[in-house]
């Protein structure tokens, strides 16, 4: 495991699919609004919560999402930082 406990484990930094983060590779065209964007992070952190924390960073600081799903985007982001 790269970069300690809270890393990812290696074989979760998509190997499978041409060497794209997850996060990267969710492109903003795939969902039909914002929310939809959160509803697949929350998805994720069920899965890989390090992917789902990089998907709540990515939307958190997305200036062409408004302010209320960024904000909710952040707050999540800290739920899964927490210790």
């Amino acid at each position: 495991m790269v970069g300690g406990w809270l890393a990812a484990p290696d074989w979760a930094h998509g190997v499978s699919n041409g060497g794209a983060d997850f996060a990267e590779k969710a492109d903003t065209g795939m969902y039909e609004d914002d929310e939809g964007r959160i509803d697949a992070a929350e998805q994720l952190a069920e899965h890989n919560p390090h992917a789902a924390a990089e998907a709540f960073l990515a939307i958190a600081c997305d200036g062409a999402v408004g302010d209320e799903v960024r904000r909710s985007a952040a707050e999540r982001l800290a739920v899964l930082a927490a210790p």
